[in-house]
């Protein structure tokens, strides 16, 4: 049965939405600007990385997968069906933003299916990051995008959508060790240290990648303690097979005896999660994807591919992507979770139009806490009265930041106060 979210708890406006908030978006669609490039903004840094499948967690072996004996035959080569130059390989991007200083401690955000969705968050970054507008602006973290592999041999969706903890310890424990300690990363960043805090650790994805950012904190929240899932697949997944979770991600919500409703009976989480789904998702009447672009002042312009659950290979109970999402933004919200739900109006199954709008705030309400907590450990400028050399006090005295040390200066003369002087 389809479970509409009431509408008197959807917030009108994504800019009002706060914890524990459902809100709308669409129906008519612009692009943020913070999603454009930014030409006055220094540009971070980008490496593309190739990390060996084999003796990962998902090694491609038909005999830790079985389901890969189910595909066409190359699913059985080792290499998960790839068979480019680099099917022995999976592809990874890494952007470090330009405002980090090597050695100093910094947060990850881990992005499922690679480049997808780096314009947005990538631009989103260089233009929130330290900005101006306290209310809207990042901490500064490391983007890691992961892209998954054997989309044909069915393999993406084991890795995103089995309801386990492995993806978590996939990133946490293979590929974020990998990134850091990569010969190319050490050239440039030596001492490149990404946060083990879950509160600055946040998993992002769309549709399968969603599920998979959802059970990243859910499942491990001492790995990960951030969400972001738009188009979230918290549904049931015939072709995965589990004693333990017969629903898979639908265990989330579906309720007692039939099923778990794991929010509702485990302990809560400190985690933050956001996740999304359109009116237009998948499982619904008249179900779409969404292939829109973006074009001239922030408007889109494409067409909706109808995609029916016959073609997605669905059958039974518990794969609309509306209700599930819906089920869970209400159990998530009765647990007392720190959560943030969004239902967009005319739009499919991972819109790009609805993800190019709403992306950038909701970065910056995932990131919030973890905004706040660094800004806790920044220590206070020691004060200058007793300095003869430029008084605070006086005219001439201008107030400067250089890497977020306070300094003082008059004429030509330039103090600054060293960071192991604020300790």
């Amino acid at each position: 049965m389809l479970v509409l979210v009431p509408r008197h708890n959807i917030v009108a406006d994504a800019d009002t939405a706060t914890d524990g908030s459902f809100y709308t978006t669409g129906p008519d669609y612009t692009a943020d600007p913070a999603t454009e490039p930014c030409s006055s903004c220094k540009q971070g840094v980008s490496f593309e990385l190739y990390m060996p499948i084999k003796d990962t967690l998902y090694n491609c072996d038909p005999e830790d997968f079985p389901s890969l004996l189910l595909g066409p035959p190359r699913c059985q080569n080792g290499f998960c069906g790839k068979i480019d130059e680099i099917q022995g390989s999976r592809h990874i991007i890494v952007y470090i933003p330009d405002v980090y200083k090597d050695g100093d401690e910094i947060g990850v955000m881990v992005a499922t299916d690679g480049n997808t969705y780096m314009d947005d968050i990538k631009n989103s970054m260089d233009n929130l990051i330290g900005a101006e507008d306290k209310d809207r602006s990042l901490p500064p973290f490391v983007l890691v995008m992961i892209s998954g592999i054997g989309l044909e041999c069915d393999m993406r969706t084991t890795e995103y959508a089995t309801f386990s903890d492995t993806y978590a310890r996939f990133a946490a424990d293979e590929v974020l060790p990998f990134v850091t300690n990569h010969p190319e990363i050490k050239a440039k960043f030596p001492n490149l240290k990404i946060t083990d805090d879950p509160a600055g650790r946040a998993g992002f994805g769309c549709s399968d990648g969603g599920s998979a950012a959802f059970k990243m904190s859910f499942l491990s929240p001492n790995l990960f303690g951030i969400a972001v899932a738009y188009s979230a697949s918290l549904v049931h997944y015939p072709s995965i097979i589990s004693a333990d979770r017969p629903f898979g991600m639908a265990e989330l919500w579906v309720p007692q005896p039939e099923g778990q409703e794991l929010i509702a009976t485990t302990q809560k989480k400190s985690i933050r999660i956001f996740h999304n789904v359109n009116d237009k998702d998948y499982g619904t009447e008249g179900s779409c994807l969404g292939t829109r672009t973006p074009v001239l002042n922030g408007n889109f312009t494409g067409e909706f591919i109808p995609v029916s659950l016959n073609d997605l290979g669905l059958s039974g109970e518990y794969n609309n992507w509306v209700e599930a999402n819906n089920q869970t933004a209400a159990a998530l919200t009765a647990k007392g979770y720190n959560t943030r739900y969004a239902y967009g109006l005319n739009a499919c199954h991972c819109d790009p139009a609805q993800l190019s709008q709403d992306i950038p705030n909701t970065l910056v309400w995932a990131w919030q806490e973890w905004k706040e907590k660094i800004a806790k450990d920044i220590p206070a400028p020691i004060s200058l009265t007793e300095s003869p050399t430029v008084p605070p006090s006086s005219s001439a005295a201008t107030n400067l930041v250089h890497n977020g040390v306070q300094a003082f200066t008059t004429g030509m003369a330039v103090i600054y106060i060293a960071d192991l002087l604020l300790k």
